[in-house]
């Protein structure tokens, strides 16, 4: 389906009010960026600048053109394959600014680019390096166990193997990730152990076979998380 017209079925389905609280959600930690301020042509320097010197810190960066500067879907697709995103221009998103020709106490929260004279590029791409790593860090981390499959080498799910104090592998490995993770489920078929049976369960997807239909289930249910999968 073409983006706009998913952003629009997207609208029209749900409050104004109610979209615009899952978009800033959805963008509170994606390293989408809108350039405002200064001409075009400023801008268009300012951006090429930039990409030589991510391109020494080995960071990938898309620019959105005006044709899809307000898909939220299409940048948050963007965002997810590129260490940044640079929307050239206003957009009518929640996303975080880049300022140029203007001055901003770092305090704010805000990046600006007053101009060559006042700071270097090397140093601006300091500053914006220190803000993706902070979305990194905000970014919450997931646990997701894999259990399943024919069980051919053991005679019986791994997952219900009991070690010597009588718990099984489910428990023990749920039990490592919890102070791990700020989440955890548990993916594919199969008995849990009532200790845990309260833990979250996700479906197999569909026409995917292996560990690989678990990985696939999980991003689909929280595709805003990291995930770190044990199987």
């Amino acid at each position: 389906m073409d983006n706009r017209r998913m952003d629009k079925r997207i609208r029209e389905k749900g409050s104004s009010r109610s979209l615009c609280r899952d978009m800033t959600n959805i963008f509170a930690n994606l390293p989408v960026f809108c350039l405002t301020g200064g001409t075009a042509g400023t801008r268009a320097g300012f951006i090429g600048s930039l990409a030589v010197e991510l391109a020494k810190r080995s960071l990938q960066m898309a620019v959105v053109s005006e044709e899809d500067r307000h898909s939220w879907y299409a940048i948050s697709l963007l965002a997810r394959r590129h260490d940044l995103v640079v929307i050239d221009g206003e957009a009518d998103l929640p996303v975080h600014r880049i300022r140029l020709g203007e001055a901003r106490q770092e305090e704010s929260g805000e990046l600006s680019w007053p101009g060559p004279g006042t700071k270097t590029m090397e140093a601006f791409t300091a500053q914006l390096a220190a803000k993706l790593d902070e979305f990194v860090r905000r970014t919450p981390v997931w646990g997701c166990v894999l259990i399943g499959g024919k069980s051919l080498r053991m005679g019986r799910p791994k997952h219900l193997i009991k070690d010597g104090q009588g718990r099984t592998w489910l428990e023990n490995t749920i039990g490592l990730l919890q102070p791990l993770v700020d989440g955890i489920v548990v993916s594919g078929g199969g008995v849990l152990p009532e200790p845990v049976a309260g833990t979250i369960r996700l479906a197999d997807i569909d026409g995917v076979v292996g560990p690989l239909t678990g990985i696939v289930a999980a991003c689909r249910w929280q595709p805003n998380v990291s995930w770190l999968v044990v199987a």
